[in-house]
């Protein structure tokens, strides 16, 4: 061998093996999923974008051997002790945040990597799991009175706000009105069902973004993705309890429905997204285009029918043998 010739070999072995990527500890991790989830008390509106990066610093402990409650855990038995203390409202609204935006998705993560599920039902059960949840705290905090009529109360009062700032922009008071009542109305039914839509967005986040961060899950391409395959029995059960039911189990059978027609209308949005795909591929605008598109009603509804029609009959293009679409 020559002389420049082992140096040369030992150099392209220290360049083909990578060090492991620097993983945050525990306690930091903890800090630092604190701090980004409470921007969403802290930051409101702007929260929204910056609390799912809560998550990484946690599920990055998983690929190193450990927990995710190893860094979760402490900050919320801190976070118990500062309410328990007297810390007042505004500690218990963190907290909550924390569960909703840190805790389930993360301990969701890791059962789904050690159980295997597909997407679908991993999807699926946390959203069940944060419906049932949702429902049972504002149950909680309605008693002795009804959840309706509680729920109603609580909105009354921002809803003058916006009536008094509408009015002094010179707005219609009786048109105003009109549309609150209206809004009003509706949103009693269904407030309790509004945070799963953005538990849905955080799940299909950071799933592509698993893989990066060194967890084995059976992740697929978002125009592969498909209900889990109990959904349309779901969608029938809280249908008719909708339908037969009154009062609170009325109250229970529509925000349960409301979940499901979440997840129907990701199911859609990935059939629309498949064929989008093989017309004008994958980029932002694909992606931009197609969620502002989706804001207006009655489109939402459509785009949840597709994912009901295609539970029993394929919608999206079908793979040929060359391994094409057709």
């Amino acid at each position: 061998m020559e002389p420049d010739a082992q140096p040369q070999a030992e150099l392209e072995h220290r360049e083909s093996v990578k060090p492991p990527p620097r993983r945050l500890s525990a306690g930091v991790a903890g800090v630092a999923s604190l701090a980004l989830a409470a921007s969403l008390v802290v930051l409101p509106g702007f929260g929204l974008l910056v609390a799912p990066l809560a998550l990484i610093p946690v599920l990055q402990q998983v690929p190193a051997g450990r927990t995710t409650a190893m860094a979760w855990s402490w900050v919320v038995a801190g976070l118990i002790v500062v309410i328990l203390a007297g810390g007042g409202a505004t500690w218990a609204v963190i907290l909550g945040a924390y569960l909703f935006v840190v805790v389930i998705p993360a301990v969701s993560v890791e059962a789904w990597s050690r159980y295997g599920w597909s997407q679908g039902r991993w999807i699926a059960l946390n959203s069940a799991f944060m419906a049932a949840l949702s429902l049972l705290v504002v149950a909680l905090m309605a008693l002795p009175e009804d959840p309706l009529t509680y729920t109603a109360a609580v909105m009354q009062g921002p809803f003058d706000e916006i009536a008094e700032m509408s009015g002094s922009a010179g707005v219609p008071k009786a048109e105003l009105y009109r549309e609150i009542d209206r809004l009003e109305a509706s949103l009693k039914w269904i407030m309790p069902s509004v945070p799963i839509g953005y538990l849905v967005l955080i799940l299909f986040w950071v799933r592509p973004r698993l893989a990066i961060l060194g967890l084995k899950v059976p992740a697929v391409a978002f125009e592969e993705y498909s209900s889990d395959e109990m959904l349309p029995w779901a969608f029938v059960a809280t249908g008719v309890g909708t339908l037969l039911l009154d009062g609170t189990p009325r109250w229970i059978a529509i925000n349960l429905l409301m979940t499901v027609m979440i997840l129907y209308f990701a199911h859609g949005l990935a059939i629309i997204r498949a064929h989008l795909a093989r017309w004008v591929g994958r980029g932002w605008f694909v992606r931009w285009g197609l969620g502002l598109l989706c804001l207006r009603m009655p489109i939402p509804v459509v785009v949840a029918a597709l994912g009901i029609v295609d539970s029993f009959y394929r919608l999206r293009p079908r793979k040929d043998t060359g391994g094409g679409n057709s």
